[in-house]
């Protein structure tokens, strides 16, 4: 996983987005081009490792926020996240944020806009996503996509 991020970000590419494979740790560029982290545990190797990777000289501790919550909301560029731990939050998230990771299960059926759902990674997979500020979100609508493509091959 640290070998991708780093040669990610060794060819100037730099993700807006970084989601682990079960979504315990979301990395999010902020309109400075800073990373803020929301984490479901205190545990920072992974984030450490991302900044490590960013050039960023700050300790994880610093921009790593432990996520207590049903769910919570984070900004990136000029969209709001929302990282969704427990299904009671997935309406409200819906209405709330511009984008929604779905990290926990879920058999109902939703309208709304996914970056990111569970089931679409593999354990010890890392997602990237890169966004243009004002433009639209690549989403995975549940129930089928929303502009026919893979957003995790855009």
């Amino acid at each position: 996983m640290l070998l991708v991020v780093s040669l990610m970000m060794g060819q100037g590419k730099k993700p807006d987005l970084i989601i682990n494979g079960n979504a315990s740790h979301v990395a999010a560029r902020q309109l400075d081009g800073s990373f803020m982290i929301i984490s479901k545990t205190k545990n920072s190797f992974v984030p450490s490792r991302w900044l490590l990777s960013a050039g960023d000289d700050r300790k994880a501790k610093e921009v790593q926020k432990v996520c207590v919550k049903a769910a919570c909301y984070l900004p990136i560029k000029d969209k709001r996240l929302a990282v969704v731990y427990k299904s009671s939050a997935i309406a409200e998230a819906c209405i709330k944020a511009d984008m929604v990771i779905l990290a926990t299960r879920n058999k109902k059926t939703f309208s709304c806009p996914l970056v990111f759902h569970r089931k679409m990674s593999k354990p010890g997979e890392t997602l990237f996503y890169e966004f243009k500020i004002g433009s639209d979100v690549p989403t995975h609508y549940a129930g089928g996509l929303k502009n026919k493509k893979r957003i995790w091959l855009n």
